[in-house]
């Protein structure tokens, strides 16, 4: 998991538990009888170890790389150029996410034969599920972003003045909420839930602050 199921912030421990908690349900309501000679917490250790051996299977960089389609911070490619290269070494579709016109996330789709706890994972066609990416995507390197070009929308000014900070939380199914006045993401974006922040110019910086604690954000 140090090496296969990273946090991108770098809190690999919440992250784990974040994941556990969403997305371990399948494991956590099994019953001891679903196992033989059952250990405590042993389907903990089988969610994850089941979902990084899958993982292993996917190699998205390589599927896509074998079809020619690398990142690039100058090159377009098509969705349906990445579709079929997902589709090729598995023989099932894969479904693909964009965020701003750029490959964020694929998906995989799986049924099992047999139990979740010892059954094996059968790689199916999306069901229900559909990408939103644009017919023309960036496959972007990366931390490399965008090269703006003229007719792209000039970004709004830092947040200057009294007002509430919006968060879109990726890893809660891109729920979108606020900063309550602890500093910790409410879902809920009400004048009662939300804490109302002042910011201020304080040189290359934007100095955000509450009545209850300060944050620097560069």
């Amino acid at each position: 998991m140090d090496t296969y199921w990273k946090d991108e912030g770098g809190q690999d421990e919440s992250f784990w538990e974040h994941e556990w908690g969403k997305h371990g349900t399948c494991y956590s309501t099994l019953e001891p009888s679903c196992y033989v000679n059952y250990s405590p917490q042993e389907e903990v250790v089988d969610f994850f170890e089941r979902t990084v051996d899958l993982f292993k299977e996917l190699n998205t960089y390589k599927f896509l790389a074998d079809a020619g389609i690398v990142p690039s911070a100058t090159k377009n490619y098509t969705s349906a150029e990445v579709l079929a290269a997902l589709n090729k070494p598995r023989g099932v579709n894969a479904t693909i996410e964009c965020s701003h016109g750029q490959l964020d996330e694929v998906y995989y789709f799986y049924d099992v034969a047999g139990t979740i706890a010892e059954g094996k994972f059968v790689p199916q066609n999306p069901v229900g599920e559909t990408s939103d990416c644009p017919a023309s995507l960036q496959y972007l390197p990366k931390n490399i972003s965008s090269t703006p070009t003229a007719n792209d929308t000039i970004p709004p000014p830092p947040f200057v003045g009294n007002g509430y900070v919006l968060v879109e939380a990726k890893h809660a199914g891109r729920e979108v909420g606020c900063l309550n006045g602890a500093g910790a993401f409410v879902s809920s974006v009400t004048n009662a839930s939300c804490a109302v922040f002042t910011g201020k110019v304080s040189g290359a910086r934007i100095l955000y602050s509450i009545h209850v604690r300060r944050c620097l954000i560069t």
